[in-house]
């Protein structure tokens, strides 16, 4: 994974091609760095509701890559938003690192401004939170859900998904409003 920004014309820039903005394999070498540190409780930033990106630049392409870089250096981590890493933007990754479930992609799937437009059924399962370590807790979450957002390109898009992939959408969203799994735990 590297250390460096995304430029103009970087692999993240031009690789991305795929439905809301999954990007395939973007490592740029084999380090296992994370681009930025997870930031965990009681920072402010996990507390408060992230802004709207609206317009994306260069400056959102990193943090992208950012958030691609640091997600892949935690073996155990499937999901990140910016505001954990200290970014106030609605963006948030998931990548299920091969395992079974994933139905929107098979890499890691950036989603600018996201929200879930509708869903439908509810399954309690347990979760962890890197922003909370060494802490899990049981949740109640709808199965299945349409999720709607950007793509790295701006492109606006819709998809449906359902399970693991869902949970930690939803999950990753819940940073993005402030709000943290031990709020939302039985």
């Amino acid at each position: 994974m590297r250390a460096g920004a995304a430029r103009a014309g970087s692999a993240l820039e031009n690789d991305i091609v795929v439905i809301i903005g999954t990007t395939g394999d973007i490592s740029r070498d084999t380090w296992r760095v994370p681009a930025r540190k997870i930031l965990t409780m009681p920072h402010p930033s996990l507390q408060m509701s992230a802004a709207p990106v609206g317009t994306i630049g260069l400056d959102i392409i990193e943090v992208c890559q950012d958030l691609v870089d640091t997600l892949r250096a935690e073996e155990q981590l499937l999901a990140l938003s910016a505001p954990q890493v200290g970014v106030d933007a609605r963006i948030i990754v998931v990548d299920l690192k091969g395992r079974p479930g994933a139905r929107l992609t098979a890499g890691p799937l950036i989603i600018v401004d996201p929200e879930v437009a509708a869903s439908d059924g509810e399954v309690t399962s347990f979760e962890t939170c890197a922003s909370l370590p060494g802490e899990r807790f049981e949740v109640a979450r709808p199965d299945r859900i349409f999720l709607r957002g950007l793509t790295i390109q701006g492109t606006p898009v819709g998809a449906e998904t359902s399970g693991l992939e869902a949970r930690l959408i939803q999950h990753a969203i819940d940073h993005l409003e402030g709000r943290l799994v031990a709020r939302t735990a039985h």
